[in-house]
């Protein structure tokens, strides 16, 4: 039997369970050699006119949400204080001697959002992907304790890839799709470090429509002491990804 749109690789897995008792399937070159009864072979040329038919072309599309905020509330306190009072002026040998102490109260928020969309095509039941980013430079840090010289300090540089993207397999199921995906998001953090987000799954949802891939919540909270006495500091982190498969007429 020819093969016209798939491979041996591809159709054998299907075929093999409905060989009956007996028969041998193997394949070569885009042919596939059957030895079976006349009626197996009937079943099995059926489903495999149903299944060799040409991959569906089809346009990927993940969206990686990220949204936070957070809220201070609190006193600072500023200045020197001293027995005898806040304020006050007084007069010692000829010398004014001024003590003050100023106290502030004050609540900040602030919210943030940002979302990457990424598309790909891909043919169904082929891996593809997609990714883009950049080579950052890190810094490397050993510290050796030598007998002689004391503590020797050296750095070295390294570079890392910082990178937002996804790596797909796709499978159409009448008005569904299955998914072997992973997405991946990297980010330079403000306090120079690297963060990272990575999603694998095997997912289902339907053709045409967004769902959701996973979530993460994080909630962080934190007071502060010294002179910002009793300040304290809520912050909130939120990432979300989803996805969507449209098939290309």
């Amino acid at each position: 039997m020819p093969l016209k749109h798939r491979t041996v690789e591809q159709v054998i897995p299907i075929l093999r369970p409905l060989l009956e008792s007996g028969g041998a399937l193997t394949g070569m070159n885009n042919q596939l050699v059957i030895r079976a009864g006349r009626k197996n072979i009937t079943e099995l040329r059926r489903v495999l006119d149903s299944i060799d038919v040409a991959p569906r072309r089809l346009m990927i599309y993940v969206r990686q949400e990220s949204g936070g905020s957070s809220e201070a509330h609190g006193a600072r306190v500023t200045g020197n204080a001293a027995a005898g009072g806040v304020g006050v002026s007084s007069g010692l040998g000829g010398h004014a001697i001024e003590r003050r102490l100023s106290a502030q109260i004050a609540d900040s928020r602030s919210a943030g959002e940002e979302r990457v969309v990424q598309q790909v095509q891909a043919v169904e039941g082929a891996p593809a992907l997609i990714q883009v980013g950049q080579s950052m430079p890190v810094t490397n840090r050993t510290t050796v304790r030598s007998p002689n010289a004391g503590i020797i300090v050296s750095d070295t540089m390294s570079y890392r890839d910082v990178t937002v993207g996804f790596e797909v397999v796709p499978r159409i199921a009448g008005e569904h799709v299955q998914l072997e995906i992973s997405p991946r998001r990297d980010t330079v953090e403000s306090e120079g470090g690297i963060g990272i987000q990575r999603i694998a799954s095997n997912a289902s949802g339907k053709v045409g429509e967004w769902f959701e891939l996973g979530s993460v919540t994080e909630d962080e909270s934190r007071q502060s002491s010294g002179l910002v006495a009793g300040t304290v500091v809520l912050r909130q982190d939120n990432r979300r990804v989803w996805v969507k498969v449209e098939e290309i007429k």
